[in-house]
């Protein structure tokens, strides 16, 4: 009976220690990193942008957040997609296929950027719902 109850602590002690560890690592907060959305694929960098439209120049989009602002270059085959509320989807929203002239000034977007060489381009853009 003595082994069994030393046994039972050493495993509670054992599980609070690894809750403590696994939710330290989960409530910290993200550290600042330039790179924190770039994964490697090969030689290709991918990279998302995003932001509220400022301005639209041809294919490139301008995205403002917080304070700076970019200019981002969009392919010309790059998919436009738009998430619309649905009340089918479990989130509440799907992506529906979009054109390069539905977006506006003022839409928030994410673009999915790759690059070679050092030259970045848009080659997926999601428009998100207006609040």
């Amino acid at each position: 009976m003595q082994k069994r109850t030393i046994f039972l602590a050493a495993a509670f002690i054992f599980f609070i220690a690894i809750s403590f560890i696994l939710g330290y690592s989960v409530e910290r907060e993200p550290t600042a990193c330039p790179n924190a959305n770039q994964s490697i694929s090969g030689a290709i960098y991918e990279v998302t942008a995003q932001g509220t439209v400022q301005a639209i120049s041809g294919k490139t989009l301008t995205l403002a957040a917080q304070e700076t602002s970019a200019d981002v270059s969009i392919s010309e085959s790059a998919p436009i997609f738009k998430l619309v509320s649905s009340e089918t989807e479990k989130t509440g929203v799907k992506e529906e296929q979009a054109e390069f002239s539905d977006i506006k000034t003022g839409d928030y977007v994410i673009v999915e950027l790759t690059s070679e060489a050092g030259e970045y381009i848009g080659n997926k853009v999601t428009i998100l719902p207006n609040k």
